[in-house]
């Protein structure tokens, strides 16, 4: 699981995490950003191995293999991987406790249909108020060692989720999606937390 959200874009469309929250509409708007961390445009990279060291001036191709390259930009997150090409969705932080990203993947041609939902806790905040890092995890509504093993369990989820045959979990109201999320930073205290850090300005 913990390189789902690495590859965020591309597991909306193969809901590669069971459990995974969903909705097939985007349930945070401007208004709850007021007040959210802000993300510093530019080359990001997804870490999923304590130490990963990698060279701010290198092409992402010669990235070492505990780092996956995104870039945020003008609200958009845009996944970079060199064999399957770029994928971009529209991206809205949203404040609370913990605060959340809002990946939305609704709209577009080759559109999943679906936003997805990860919590974060911003590290390293600039002079501007931006965040240079934070850690994150992938909002679930069943613990990941009940999901790792599919078909999920009903009996297992959280209240006010619906399971779908795929095995993730659509839900409609975004008060359960905050929920979700601080079961979510519990379970994910237990594993390797996801870590993001800006990597530098500018095109990929």
């Amino acid at each position: 699981m913990m390189r789902v959200f690495a590859i965020s874009l591309a597991a909306i469309s193969v809901a590669a995490c069971n459990g995974m929250v969903t909705s097939e509409r985007p349930l945070f708007s401007a208004a709850d950003s007021r007040g959210a961390p802000a993300l510093k445009n530019g080359v990001w990279a997804w870490t999923h191995e304590a130490g990963c060291q990698i060279d701010p001036k290198a092409e992402i191709t010669a990235w070492p293999k505990c780092a996956d390259p995104f870039l945020v930009k003008d609200g958009r997150l845009t996944a970079l991987d060199a064999g399957r090409g770029e994928r971009s969705a529209a991206l809205l932080l949203v404040t609370g406790d913990p605060p959340l990203i809002q990946v939305d993947d609704t709209v577009g041609a080759d559109s999943s249909g679906a936003a997805v939902y990860v919590g974060l806790r911003p590290r390293q905040i600039d002079a501007k108020g931006r965040a240079g890092a934070f850690s994150s995890w992938v909002v679930l509504c069943v613990p990941p060692d009940k999901g790792r093993a599919p078909p999920v369990d009903p009996k297992d989820v959280l209240p006010g989720f619906s399971l779908s045959a795929r095995g993730d979990c659509g839900v409609d109201d975004p008060g359960k999606v905050r929920e979700a999320a601080r079961s979510s930073e519990a379970w994910a205290s237990q594993d390797e937390p996801l870590a993001a850090r800006w990597i530098r300005s500018g095109p990929p």
